[in-house]
């Protein structure tokens, strides 16, 4: 193991593979600044490790450290984009639909669609603070179980059991007759 670094030796070893790691990251993610942040937090993410004096191979840590980054970037950026497209979904209106069409401009469905989300938005209400920032943060804003549990100083599994929670409630509030069929479901079971 190497003994913790000095800031000389380390800016030696940023100087010397900083190109490597953002050209792997570039690679990667297609886009030359969000590769220019990865990597820097990758170098600092290196630089505690160092510091506690933990690393047998640094190049080998800070690669495994930068393309955990990128994992995680893409996981959330494609996590975005699939809310956005719900969410857009949802609030586009086709203009060119007819009238009582049942297509998306239909006013009819347009009010079935506002009372479903004032439905989910009174369930998760009902549900304790920590239970419904853990669905929230997970679900809508798609984050990690790990990412929820640092942001509520919770564990992973107990943010777990609160996701799952939420979802019971949700089910229950909202498909009354699904919801008590799993109950019993689940009841039969034990």
């Amino acid at each position: 193991m190497w003994d913790p670094i000095d800031d000389v030796e380390f800016s030696m070893l940023y100087r010397r593979y900083f190109g490597r790691i953002l050209g792997m990251l570039q690679q990667r993610l297609g886009n030359r600044g969000e590769a220019e942040e990865l990597a820097q937090e990758a170098f600092v993410r290196l630089y505690g490790e160092l510091q506690a004096g933990k690393v047998l191979r640094p190049l080998a840590l800070l690669r495994r450290i930068a393309s955990n980054l990128a994992t995680d970037h893409v996981r959330r950026e494609a996590a975005r984009r699939a809310r956005e497209s719900r969410w857009s979904a949802i609030r586009d209106v086709d203009e060119r639909a007819p009238p009582s069409s049942g297509a998306p401009g239909d006013p009819a469905r347009s009010l079935e669609g506002r009372q479903a989300i004032d439905a989910v938005l009174a369930a998760l209400d009902e549900l304790s603070r920590n239970v419904r920032d853990a669905f929230l943060l997970h679900r809508f804003y798609g984050y990690s179980h790990e990412e929820v549990a640092a942001r509520l100083g919770l564990s992973r599994s107990t943010v777990e059991k609160h996701i799952m929670k939420a979802w019971r409630h949700l089910v229950a509030r909202l498909e009354p007759g699904r919801g008590a069929r799993k109950a019993r479901a689940g009841d039969e079971e034990r």
